[in-house]
């Protein structure tokens, strides 16, 4: 057997390796397979699979990069692809053997949601009644006059037309947890 990765650099004797149930085996870092070259070896895997494989599921299984040979094996018509949301899935070219793939993999991905009701709200990202614009233009003017007071940096907001209470800004600074640094005399 020639190894599937190191560009094909090592080879072992047919009664050394131990295969798994995939037809793959290794030794420290350098992987064989029972089918032979990478690219046999990805197609065998893929049409052996109830569900076609996602790069990063072949990468794992295989320990060794294979998105651009998957790519390359789809434009040579000797894979298929398909997409679940940002995901491609690397599938059969058989027909039959692709929708039951397909099948698979949506129950899969059916079985792994989560239901809404489960998922955390996240938490409020703004101050209430308080819009992005204005806590931004706040923790600008905040950056710019670090010594203000809370009244000031009202009143320098209101200069530049940014209509912003003392209150909305004392709402942001307890949001937020921020704290007035107090610029030291020895600094």
């Amino acid at each position: 057997y020639t190894s599937y990765n190191k560009n094909s650099a090592y080879y072992t004797l047919k009664d050394i390796p131990t295969f798994d149930a995939n037809g793959l085996w290794s030794h420290q870092d350098i992987h064989f397979s029972r089918h032979g070259t990478l690219v046999e070896t990805m197609l065998s895997l893929v049409e052996q699979s109830s569900s076609g494989y996602t790069v990063h599921e072949m990468e794992k299984l295989l320990r060794t990069k294979a998105g651009n040979l998957l790519c390359l094996l789809c434009r040579e018509k000797r894979l298929s692809r398909y997409y679940i949301g940002h995901y491609a899935v690397y599938l059969s070219t058989d027909s039959s053997v692709q929708a039951k793939q397909k099948s698979q993999r949506q129950q899969q991905v059916e079985e792994t949601r989560i239901p809404t009701e489960l998922v955390p709200t996240p938490k409020k990202e703004l101050p209430e009644d308080i819009d992005i614009m204005t806590v931004v233009n706040v923790l600008i003017k905040m950056i710019e006059l670090p010594k203000a007071s809370v009244a000031s940096l009202s009143r320098s907001l209101r200069h530049q037309d940014i209509g912003t209470t003392a209150d909305e800004i004392r709402k942001i600074i307890k949001f937020y947890s921020l704290k007035k640094k107090r610029h030291s005399e020895h600094s």
